[in-house]
């Protein structure tokens, strides 16, 4: 992992922090840039286990005006969250809430 690599991850991981913190431990985030991939564990509330959550092949695109990171796919360590991403997400793109710096997340992913 590039040290690009390592700041990156560790601004997402502070940016999931603060939006998923009242329900979830967000406890690492790894984001390969030159693999195009992006991996997250995480401790929802009242869990035991960990859950990590593996996108593969992201790219930012542009939709409605705004960005969304799309993908190749989504895996989650219990086949029934994949099963969930995948009936939620089935365009395969999140989109971007507003106010995120697409201009230097396109220069770094």
């Amino acid at each position: 992992m590039t040290i690009k690599d390592r700041l990156l991850s560790a601004g997402v991981s502070a940016a999931l922090r603060r939006k998923f913190g009242e329900f979830a431990s967000v406890l690492r985030v790894d984001i390969d840039s030159r693999e195009k991939r992006l991996r997250l564990e995480t401790l929802p509330e009242g869990e035991i286990d960990t859950i990590v959550v593996e996108i593969l092949g992201y790219a930012l695109v542009a939709e409605n005006g705004g960005q969304a990171l799309a993908f190749d796919s989504i895996t989650a360590s219990r086949p029934w969250m994949t099963k969930a991403l995948e009936f939620i997400i089935k365009d395969k793109k999140l989109p971007l809430p507003a106010g995120v710096p697409t201009g230097l997340l396109k220069t770094v992913l």
